[in-house]
């Protein structure tokens, strides 16, 4: 690229900074996270065009564009978003299994969401939030749910999955799964005592 044209591509972002983006940013933002949590909603988005090319304009403004006007306000209202929906799966599930599944759904989600259209940089960012927000905060109720002993295989291993990203509450997971171990020892003892 010549000295001129790299000046003019200068310029040209200079102008476009200062008499678009600055205007426009915020609304944009907004617009983009209202797309994201409809589509946590089970709607269909036109990811490409919607989200995908109008982020990119964030990344080609720079990354610290990007960062700070709009993964900043995503991981926010990501918590927002994921603290009600917390509340509300705590409140009408009777089980932790089935819980740590709706959980579980999400994160893959979230991580997909990043391949698909966020930029990479905001994909640990992103996962801590929603962890923090779904299995952190309610990581009391989860464990002392009365439910919370009746556990598969596949029950013990994802909520063993799920925490162990989380090391300050995986050693009362870890705690409550060696409890649980311990208890069906003792039940298959009792039971093959019983036969003798």
């Amino acid at each position: 690229m010549s000295a001129v044209v790299a000046v003019e591509v200068y310029i040209g972002m200079t102008c476009f900074r200062d008499l678009v983006y600055k205007v426009v940013h915020e609304k944009v933002t907004k617009a983009v996270i209202s797309l994201i949590n409809e589509e946590r909603e089970g709607k269909q988005i036109d990811r490409a065009l919607m989200v995908k090319d109008v982020l990119g304009i964030f990344v080609e403004m720079g990354m610290d564009y990007y960062k700070e006007d709009f993964e900043t306000e995503l991981i926010k209202d990501s918590g927002d978003y994921y603290s009600s929906k917390a509340s509300s799966w705590i409140n009408e599930e009777d089980s932790c299994p089935d819980y740590l599944i709706k959980v579980e759904e999400c994160l893959n989600k979230e991580k997909e969401r990043v391949t698909h259209y966020l930029n990479s940089s905001t994909e640990t960012k992103l996962i801590e939030k929603v962890q923090h927000e779904l299995l952190v905060v309610h990581s009391n109720q989860l464990l002392e749910n009365e439910n919370s002993g009746s556990f598969k295989a596949d029950d013990l291993s994802r909520m063993l999955r799920l925490y162990s990203e989380i090391p300050q509450v995986l050693n009362r997971v870890v705690n409550m799964l060696e409890q649980h171990m311990t208890t069906l020892i003792q039940q298959g003892e009792d039971a093959a005592g019983n036969l003798v």
